[in-house]
């Protein structure tokens, strides 16, 4: 496997266009990830149901300019020393590479989203989230890179902004 799309998603959840779903999708997928000690395998796996969402959205809103409360409703923590500036997905992959949980959200001024990047076996393997798309897995950073890249463009995006690792 160099790139394979475990499973799709359409954002169809109803939240009267209020930001922040993709913010709570991301955090749920790492929370999900590290519970599991794993990638997930399935949609299923993510616990994401609209009941679940509105939850989370009623806590976000109530800290949505509180990043480390904001993880913490989420019952996760942020590692290392908080959101950090980056610029681009390679930026992003060297800053998870390099941390203890492997597990982060990145996002740009527009939309949130979730990378990891895990040792299996002698290899690496490598997840990007999108609540937007679903969930990629690669056993080759430059093949899921080039898959973000293109979703940015796409998405009309712009550029990566910054980052946040987060451990349980």
């Amino acid at each position: 496997m160099i790139l394979r799309r475990v499973f799709q998603m359409d954002q169809d959840f109803d939240q009267h266009k209020s930001e922040g779903i993709c913010t709570i999708a991301s955090l749920q997928w790492c929370k999900r990830s590290l519970e599991l000690g794993r990638g997930l395998q399935r949609y299923s796996e993510l616990n994401l149901t609209d009941h679940r969402l509105n939850e989370l959205m009623d806590a976000y809103r109530a800290d949505a300019n509180n990043p480390v409360k904001q993880t913490a409703t989420m019952g996760l923590r942020i590692q290392g020393t908080g959101d950090r500036a980056v610029d681009t997905v390679m930026h992003v992959n060297q800053i998870v590479i390099n941390s203890q949980s492997r597990n982060a959200i990145f996002w740009n001024g527009h939309h949130t989203m979730g990378y990891a990047a895990r040792r299996r076996g002698d290899a690496m393997e490598y997840e990007f989230f999108d609540n937007e798309d679903g969930l990629y897995r690669a056993n080759n950073f430059a093949a899921l890179a080039l898959t973000i890249n293109r979703r940015f463009q796409d998405g009309n995006y712009g550029a990566v902004e910054g980052v946040r690792v987060v451990a349980l």
